[in-house]
């Protein structure tokens, strides 16, 4: 009987133990998921400001094609004006 009552305790305290060791695991499994949550957010963050600045980047290089291949055109036509009202 004496050493059915020693497993027993020994199971107890391993389960006891096992317990603790779970709720370690679990609260450090806890705190590296909020870690990375927090990680996550930050970078969809930076990836929008690079996504929103590509085509901010895009947008004023197409004005500035576009301002520049007009250019001639409009010099032309201002030098044409001026020249004719002077």
């Amino acid at each position: 009987m004496a050493l059915i009552i020693e497993q027993s305790n020994i199971a107890y305290e391993a389960r006891d133990q096992a317990h603790s060791e779970m709720a370690l695991l679990k609260a450090q499994a806890d705190k590296e998921q909020s870690i990375f949550e927090v990680e996550w957010r930050e970078l969809g963050r930076v990836l929008n400001d690079i996504r929103s600045n590509k085509l901010k980047w895009a947008n004023a290089d197409k004005a500035h094609l576009f301002s520049k291949s007009q250019c001639p055109s409009v010099c032309a036509i201002s030098i044409k004006l001026l020249s004719t009202h002077f």
